[in-house]
């Protein structure tokens, strides 16, 4: 009879030793599932040129030409991987829509396009492409210029809208005055 009490008692103990193992499983599942979904989740945020410089490794480039007023209406960062993280500065003219969107990505370069219509040139001394592409809404045609690049360990990409004043010189100089 003391045996059969100490069997059950043994038994009690390895029943509640795998119950606790088990949801100590499942909880550390769930944890890392809910962790994983957070740090997954690409939706861009706001950042301080502080963090941007961070998440860069390096100083959060700016354009050192702005014209017609244009000045920076956002900076965002998007929590990629490590080697896709990029910071993404919007600017405006006065206190209209974005014109201008420049994207830096913590990479050692850029695909290349090798398409028609693409044209290579440098900035900053660093090969780049130019390509331009019009754009059509129901009431407005206007033509958007993209400008790709790397250096230093980051790869660019600059999109000028042509618009509010805005032309293909300027947009050339906008691209060169990155610093």
């Amino acid at each position: 009879m003391f045996s059969s009490v100490t069997d059950r008692l043994t038994n009690r103990r390895t029943l509640l030793t795998l119950t606790a193992a088990a949801l100590l499983v499942a909880g550390f599942a769930v944890g890392t599932s809910a962790i994983r979904a957070d740090t997954s989740n690409d939706k861009a945020r706001p950042v301080t040129p502080t963090q941007a410089a961070a998440i860069l490794g390096h100083a959060m480039p700016d354009l050192g030409y702005k014209p017609l007023n244009l000045h920076m209406t956002s900076l965002t960062a998007k929590p990629l991987s490590q080697a896709q993280q990029n910071v993404a500065a919007g600017y405006a003219i006065n206190d209209g829509r974005d014109v201008v969107q420049l994207t830096i990505f913590r990479a050692a370069s850029i695909k290349r396009l090798e398409t028609s219509g693409v044209e290579e040139t440098s900035i900053g001394g660093a090969p780049a492409q130019v390509s331009t592409k019009t754009i059509q809404r129901t009431d407005l045609i206007w033509t958007m210029v993209n400008y790709t690049w790397s250096r230093n360990g980051l790869s660019y990409s600059l999109t000028v809208h042509l618009l509010d004043g805005l032309n293909r010189s300027e947009a050339d100089r906008i691209a060169a005055s990155i610093n």
